[in-house]
């Protein structure tokens, strides 16, 4: 079972569970992704949890695509899934701008003071 949760119009939740025959989810994915003015129509993935590689973890991608491992302790597959969501309900603003700064510092978009200085045309000299 696959869906879309929007955040908004520009931040998108995709989630993706999978039960084997009895019924367990035995496969999940929690994905957050999102567009940024300055890149125009291009998602982005900010944020990853799955158990694709036969372990729990999660990507920031805002560090780099390695996976970190997640313990899951007592809790399932599914109650991962849930507090992922409401996690990122809360929290998908503050990823989203760890992320810009990514794109920032690799000289993808402009940062806010290149932008407003562009904008503004510059600081004024004092006399």
């Amino acid at each position: 079972m696959s869906y879309e949760i929007h955040l908004s119009i520009d931040d998108i939740l995709d989630i993706t569970r999978r039960r084997n025959r009895s019924h367990k989810v035995t496969h999940i994915v929690v994905n957050y992704r999102a567009r940024f003015q300055e890149t125009g129509d291009e998602w982005h993935e900010i944020y990853r949890i799955d158990n694709s590689h036969g372990y729990l973890h999660e990507q920031r991608f805002w560090i780099g695509p390695d996976p970190i491992r997640l313990e899951i302790g007592h809790r399932t597959l599914l109650d991962m899934v849930h507090e992922t969501i409401e996690k990122l309900k809360k929290d998908h603003m503050q990823y989203k701008q760890k992320f810009r700064m990514k794109l920032v510092s690799e000289g993808k978009i402009k940062g806010e003071r290149e932008g407003r200085k562009r904008k503004y045309g510059g600081a004024k000299e004092r006399k």
